[in-house]
């Protein structure tokens, strides 16, 4: 949250790809979050979850892209962490 809030300060925009579903934006409020340039992504199948990450980081819209896949069942595959950090560069 520290990253999005910083993200935030500078008048950047952050996605937060949210695979359990339990993120609550308002309550980013007084970390820090400026609602305004956060963008909140829930797909409906745990197997899209890497795939949105990587689309909204090729994009070069996004300063910070969180990946949320806690409780969700996914691990991520060495394949899937080479896309996202190829995708980040």
């Amino acid at each position: 949250m520290k990253a999005v809030a910083a993200a935030g300060a500078e008048g950047r925009l952050s996605a937060w790809v949210d695979g359990p579903g339990e993120l609550y934006p308002p309550a980013a409020v007084p970390l820090g979050v400026n609602l305004e340039q956060l963008l909140v992504v829930r797909p409906k199948a745990p197997g899209q979850l890497v795939w949105s990450a990587v689309q909204l980081l090729r994009s070069g819209a996004f300063t910070c892209v969180v990946l949320d896949v806690t409780r969700t069942g996914v691990r991520l595959s060495l394949a899937d962490s080479k896309k996202l950090s190829d995708a980040a560069r």
